[in-house]
């Protein structure tokens, strides 16, 4: 987890996926797992709103109301489900580093805010096996115009070699 930042007695921790792509985005996988609100309050906190945002605008901006955090135990808030700019996440031919802005605001007070980096990879690119192991598979392109050519070549290749063109 984080660390957070406090403000008006409110920390905010963010557990988060700190490099996205195309194919987390394709996959419809987490950017954030999990906000912890800590209220350091004598008193609960009512009607707030926490806002998610990014530099550049690859999550789209995002808000959810919080009825209530109540004073002294965390506040978790789960299953954010950001949107990921699918057309800019292809255009990337080179990784770009952004920030992620998290606020929980109250009455259009900031209460509480806190950045986070992140690097967007290029569309090609894989983020190695330390998130999301498993979508290495999003980057077999079976149906992709040049393996057909491939394949159209190594059945040339095997029907000069066994007399049979079969793969």
């Amino acid at each position: 987890m984080d660390m957070g930042q406090e403000v008006h007695n409110i920390e905010i921790h963010v557990e988060m996926t700190p490099v996205v792509n195309y194919a987390l985005q394709q996959n419809r996988l987490p950017v954030i797992r999990e906000v912890v609100l800590q209220n350091n309050a004598e008193t609960e906190l009512t009607n707030a709103v926490l806002r998610i945002r990014s530099e550049p605008q690859i999550v789209s901006a995002f808000s959810q109301p919080i009825s209530s955090v109540p004073a002294g135990t965390p506040f978790s808030v789960k299953n954010i489900s950001l949107t990921l700019d699918a057309k800019l996440l292809t255009s990337l031919t080179e990784r770009v580093v952004g920030a992620l802005h998290v606020s929980l605001e109250s009455d259009g007070t900031v209460l509480s805010e806190v950045q986070h980096e992140f690097i967007a990879l290029a569309f090609d690119e894989w983020h190695g096996p330390t998130f999301f192991p498993d979508l290495l598979t999003a980057f077999v392109t079976p149906n992709h115009p040049e393996i057909v050519k491939i394949n159209a070549k190594a059945a040339e290749l095997m029907e000069h070699w066994s007399g049979d063109p079969s793969l």
